[in-house]
């Protein structure tokens, strides 16, 4: 008996559930259905006109439109001589509403319907404050909208216009190469004190030497002309059979006076970095044809004439160095600090057998302020291009790869394998640097190959 009731009695709540579940999905499907209505479209059944001005809503094809409230076109069933509203008015987007001619008014509607928006001063202020569903962005707005930003990139805005005109102005009247007179005066650094340079006035920097005059020696009496040092050596021929001068080929040379004035340019300058993708171009000919052409510490040609020319008039060191790669360079070498002592001591060594030069440290620092001081100091190809700026009115630009210069997988150098020191990436304001040479590009001051 006892067995039997157990059994009767689970056989009695398994249909008292199965008649619970049944009433719980029909008052489900009706809940649905109802806010349905509302929502747009319908889940239950057809969606049916109804008096009283009640809104009808027929949901168009779904795989023409998104899925949303937006899609489903709202059709206001009134009566004859009644204008219905527009779906601009109820807040829906412009392209796809009509024209507002009308608002519905109470007495419009026939006896038994209710109003839509009550008077026509709250309807109309409804109207101007509903906001405006947003719309999900397809792939042709997603494309459109990446072709907007691509555009604007390409517009240097008018403040960086302004600034790099007004760089280029201070520019014109910057001394690149040091000489005694700048020493001489004391005068303080611009960025004196930071790693760009590390003395804080002209004074901190003669003061290096106990005998000044091993220093003076080695220095010119002032700034000089590159342009007119570069055409001197290239008429001469003291620098035609050997890397160093006119000591080895028995020959005097006259080193020009003066400095280089502010309007002092040349047509085109090159300056040719030591990127390893060179080994896939061929610069030679438009290399060799610029009238100045600018390298960078141990970039060779002999080797790779056809992808870097065989020209070269400027080379940069970012040291203590003095020798030149091939006959005729000058060279200039950065000095931040006391390393300007080893300086001193390679012009002793080879006095008389070179056209070696130090950058005027407020030169570095005036490179430095065309990124705005970022990073801890300015790369050396940064403060190459900004003396080609100085020396030429147009610049090409080879061998620059901002983005593949730490990268293990890609040559850095096109003359070896040599990998830059770990945390150099973030020594240098790559960032910004790229950022000024495409606006620099964009103004017509350089090219980028």
């Amino acid at each position: 008996m006892r067995q039997y009731g157990r059994q009767r009695r689970r056989k009695r709540w398994g249909w008292g559930n199965i008649l619970f579940a049944a009433l719980l999905c029909a008052a489900g499907l009706i809940a649905i259905d109802i806010a349905s209505l509302h929502g747009g479209f319908m889940l239950v059944g057809e969606p049916k006109s109804t008096v009283g001005g009640r809104v009808k809503l027929e949901q168009r094809g779904l795989k023409d439109y998104p899925k949303d409230v937006a899609s489903h076109e709202m059709v206001v069933d009134l009566p004859p001589g009644a204008e219905a509203e527009s779906d601009q008015g109820r807040g829906f987007p412009a392209e796809e509403s009509g024209t507002v001619e009308g608002s519905v008014k109470d007495n419009d509607l026939e006896d038994g319907k209710r109003e839509l928006d009550g008077p026509p001063q709250e309807a109309a202020a409804r109207r101007t404050e509903a906001p405006k569903p947003t719309r999900r962005a397809g792939p042709r707005r997603d494309r459109e909208r990446e072709r907007e930003r691509h555009d604007s990139s390409k517009t240097v805005s008018g403040s960086a216009v302004d600034r790099i005109e007004k760089l280029s102005a201070r520019l014109m009247n910057t001394k690149i190469v040091l000489g005694k007179q700048q020493t001489v005066t004391g005068s303080r650094l611009t960025c004196g004190g930071s790693h760009t340079v590390q003395w804080r006035s002209y004074r901190e920097l003669r003061d290096s030497f106990m005998d000044k005059t091993k220093l003076y020696r080695h220095l010119p009496p002032s700034s000089v002309s590159l342009l007119n040092y570069a055409k001197a050596i290239g008429e001469s021929d003291c620098f035609k059979r050997h890397r160093y001068n006119y000591k080895h080929n028995n020959c005097t040379f006259e080193a020009p006076q003066g400095e280089q004035g502010p309007h002092d340019q040349a047509e085109l300058c090159a300056v040719v970095g030591n990127g390893g993708r060179l080994r896939q171009e061929y610069h030679q000919e438009a290399i060799d044809a610029a009238d100045v052409v600018i390298r960078f510490n141990q970039g060779v040609t002999q080797g790779f004439e056809k992808h870097v020319g065989t020209k070269s008039t400027i080379r940069m060191y970012n040291g203590p160095y003095i020798s030149p790669k091939q006959p005729g360079e000058i060279t200039i070498a950065q000095i931040r600090e006391m390393a300007i002592r080893q300086w001193v001591k390679q012009a002793q060594k080879h006095e008389g057998e070179h056209t070696a030069f130090m950058f005027d440290p407020d030169f570095l620092c005036h490179a430095w302020d065309w990124v705005d001081r970022k990073g801890e100091k300015p790369s050396s190809g940064l403060v190459g291009i900004v003396m080609s700026l100085r020396l030429c009115k147009h610049t090409n630009v080879y061998g620059f790869q901002f983005d593949e210069y730490f990268n293990t997988s890609i040559r850095p150098h096109y003359y070896n394998w040599e990998r830059p020191k770990p945390g150099r990436e973030n020594v240098h304001p790559f960032a910004q640097e790229r950022e000024l040479y495409k606006s620099l590009e964009e103004m017509g001051r350089l090219t980028l190959f």
